[in-house]
């Protein structure tokens, strides 16, 4: 029986945003413009050139893919089981869109207005336009009259 070897090599993926090329696959921001590596971004690789993962980095590469959180589109690393930025976890993004908003097709309806226009409406859109009109906060009003008395 042939012995099979196991090696990891690196994709690459070109920016989006300023056309910067070959950025290896485990940069997630471009460095020459600082945006992040687009969600639907295409990795492939190098013609004639194959750059091997060093034994120290493989253990991160094992444990799958990163991911990408679907509440606030954050890129986060295999092993984090919450989002960097956001805070929810990646269970959470794994679920599919409905099963995080509890809305489906049905929930929709169609709401016209005088124009011939009209729109989706979901159900708790329509909750909420039943029960009328939410009671406005008066922190802003607060902050803003602690600052000015601070500033007087």
């Amino acid at each position: 029986m042939d012995h099979v070897t196991e090696e990891y090599v690196y994709q690459y993926w070109d920016c989006n945003f300023c056309s910067t090329k070959e950025l290896r696959g485990d940069i997630e921001t471009c460095p020459h413009c600082g945006n992040p590596r687009d969600k639907k971004v295409k990795f492939y690789l190098l013609q004639g050139r194959e750059e091997k993962v060093s034994k120290e980095n493989e253990s991160r590469f094992t444990k799958g893919a990163d991911w990408n959180c679907m509440f606030c589109n954050t890129y986060n690393h295999s092993d984090s089981p919450v989002c960097r930025s956001c805070g929810h976890t990646k269970n959470e993004s794994d679920k599919s869109y409905f099963d995080v908003t509890k809305t489906t097709s049905s929930d929709i309806v169609w709401k016209g207005d005088a124009s011939g226009h009209s729109e989706p409406q979901s159900a708790l859109q329509q909750e909420s336009n039943a029960t009328g009109p939410k009671k406005k906060s008066k922190t802003g009003i607060l902050v803003a009259s602690i600052a000015g008395g601070i500033f007087t």
